[in-house]
């Protein structure tokens, strides 16, 4: 209880906590404040200056305080969750053989039975006795006897015998430079015997008239040439062939004079040696007896639109095209062809199917394992087993997946369908920048983590491969423990830098992972400021690694040594701060405290406590030092004594 003071009359009156009133003249008192010791002396004038009373202005000065709270900077963390991680599987397909096809050549028969052949058409005058005056018409042409050297070829001389007359005509004709009705036509004599012959083969020679003036001494063979004939022709391929009598110009013709076989092999011959160019590429041909096989050059069906056609009725032939031409089967993979074939393959572009379905296995697994050409993904192995062949990406992961297999056999070569299927991209998990593969078997170094047998193991390979991993991450390094499934990673360095961490996966649920980056990294606890009143006290921050009283030290240390109006000087017990007014008299009740902190947290207390211990007359406290002089100063007559 304090002393309250109150005006009775022309006495001070002060009440103390006894409850028992004093009362003096005020007239004769004064007053001595020291405020160095906080409190006041009262005097009497008629004691000549006597104390009388001391009384203290505060029994107790108002303090404020904060209260810190922190933790040792922590490194970020995150987790990894094992649940059936899958390692690289390789795509592949299978072929299978049933009796696949090679290519066949397209073939095509021409029979000879009594070919015609293109033939001259002719006829004879007979010389016997002619006279001068004796004329022959032959193709319209007059030829006249004369006695003695004749003056051109529109005669013949007649002087001596038979034979030199038919000489001299035979001569004449032959060297007519006049052109007759039809065509051209020469002649031979023997023994008087001239012999008319058209020099175009065919029936067209037949129509050339011959006649004389005198059917005893120039005996004509007919009103015509006749026995020219046209030769049967065979068409292959566009290129006409022709039948001749007598041996044959060039290889567009083949003689017929002889017998069957013979017509036969001089067609093979022409065939085989022609060098003009067909419709459809080259034909072949080989005779056998009186038949003559052609063969295409072009393998498969494209050869049988190869066209065969012939004159006359001599020359039987196998159909108006060829025929047989079989297309071989063909298995694509990978972009690359593989074609069937009859036979030893030529190279690896090709398999042989001469023998059976596992035998053309094996050979379409050497070519494509011996294949130097590049396909469109990557490269393939193949293995067979009896009449199947394997075929495997040489690179692991789903990616293979798209290499294609297709295959002109149909149910000869069977698929196991149009693309590879079974491969597998391994899962991965991505931790401070470094790629960790999930495989199977044992690990080949720190890059890799095995899930042979469980998620538990699998977890504990990952966190071994993470903590024992020579690379450098992007941010400071990092390890890792196991917990049944889960793999914990954590920074070696604490603070919120490890936040920045990242960390995925492949797969969210087969690798789930806690965050896209580590987390609850924190750094030091800092206490960057503390006010009184909106009026900082410190004049810097202070930090510390977590030692919460060294920290506490710091700042009060910090504000007792600062200077600021008012001024505070404080003290740290543990981690309580508690703060007081430098000058106890600073009213500063109810001024409140704000603590700016980082990594930590504070409990404020506001500025509270100071008890005063002079009241007013209605029991309150004075305000402040200055208000009680000025209250003392005009309701008395004492004097200040400072």
């Amino acid at each position: 209880m304090g002393v309250k003071l109150e005006i009775s009359g022309n006495y001070l009156k002060w009440t103390n906590g006894s409850g028992n009133p004093a009362r003096y003249p005020y007239r004769q008192i004064r007053f001595y404040a020291n405020d160095a010791n906080e409190y006041i002396e009262l005097f009497t004038k008629d004691l000549n200056g006597r104390l009388t009373s001391r009384i203290p202005f505060e029994d107790e000065a108002s303090e404020g305080s904060v209260t810190i709270d922190t933790t040792s900077p922590t490194e970020a963390s995150g987790t990894v969750v094992m649940a059936s991680a899958v390692a690289v599987e390789l795509a592949s397909g299978t072929v299978q053989f049933n009796t696949a096809l090679a290519n066949v050549f397209s073939t095509a028969t021409a029979q000879c039975t009594s070919v015609v052949g293109l033939d001259f058409a002719s006829g004879t005058v007979i010389c016997a006795s002619a006279i001068e005056g004796d004329t022959v018409i032959a193709n319209g042409l007059v030829y006249t006897a004369v006695n003695g050297a004749k003056a051109d070829n529109t005669e013949f001389s007649v002087d001596t015998g038979d034979t030199e007359t038919g000489t001299d005509l035979a001569d004449s004709i032959t060297n007519d430079s006049r052109s007759g009705d039809v065509d051209d036509i020469t002649a031979v004599s023997v023994t008087g015997t001239v012999t008319i012959t058209s020099t175009v083969r065919g029936t067209g020679g037949n129509a050339i008239p011959l006649s004389s003036s005198d059917g005893t001494r120039l005996a004509v063979s007919g009103a015509v040439l006749s026995g020219g004939t046209d030769g049967d022709t065979v068409t292959i391929n566009g290129l006409v062939y022709t039948a001749v009598v007598g041996v044959k110009a060039d290889n567009t013709e083949f003689s017929a004079d002889t017998g069957d076989n013979e017509c036969a092999a001089d067609l093979e011959d022409s065939i085989t040696n022609d060098v003009r160019s067909g419709t459809l590429g080259i034909v072949s041909a080989s005779a056998t007896t009186d038949t003559v096989t052609l063969t295409s050059d072009q393998a498969g069906t494209g050869g049988d639109v190869i066209t065969l056609a012939e004159t006359g009725t001599t020359i039987t032939i196998s159909g108006a095209v060829f025929s047989g031409g079989v297309d071989a089967d063909i298995v694509s993979i990978n972009g690359l062809d593989y074609t069937a074939v009859a036979g030893v393959k030529s190279d690896n572009t090709e398999f042989s199917i001469d023998t059976s379905n596992d035998a053309a296995a094996t050979d379409l697994t050497d070519s494509i394992n011996n294949d130097v050409r590049v396909g469109t993904l990557d490269d393939l192995t193949a293995s067979a087993l009896t009449d199947t062949v394997t075929v495997t990406q040489t690179v692991g992961g789903a990616a293979g997946n798209a290499t294609t297999l297709t295959s002109t056999g149909g149910a000869r070569v069977v698929l196991s369908g149009a693309v590879f299927t079974g491969g597998v991209t391994a899962d991965t998990v991505e931790c401070n920048g470094l790629t960790y593969t999930a495989v199977a078997g044992a690990k080949s170094d720190n890059t890799e983590f095995s899930i042979d047998t469980s998620n538990d193991a699998a977890a504990t390979d990952l966190a071994d491969a993470i903590t024992n991993d020579a690379r450098a991450g992007v941010l400071n390094d990092t390890t890792a423990t196991a917990n049944t499934d889960t793999v914990t990673i954590t920074t070696s360095v604490g603070g919120v830098v490890g936040n920045a961490t990242t960390l995925s996966s492949s797969d969210g649920t087969r690798l789930a992972v806690s965050a896209a980056n580590l987390e609850n990294g924190a750094d030091d606890a800092e206490i960057t400021m503390i006010s009184v009143n909106s009026v900082d006290i410190m004049s810097s921050a202070e930090s510390n690694d977590g030692d919460i009283n060294a920290l506490a030290a710091l700042v009060a240390a910090n504000i007792t040594a600062h200077t600021s109006v008012p001024n505070y000087t404080a003290v740290a017990v543990d981690e309580l701060i508690t703060i007081t007014p430098d000058d106890e008299d600073t009213d500063v009740n109810g001024y409140v405290v704000t603590a700016t902190v980082s990594n930590a947290t504070a409990t404020e207390v506001d500025m509270a406590g100071a008890t005063a211990s002079i009241l007013t007359s209605a029991g309150v406290p004075f305000a402040s030092w200055t208000v009680l002089i000025d209250w003392l100063e005009d309701n008395t007559g004492g004097d200040l004594i400072t």
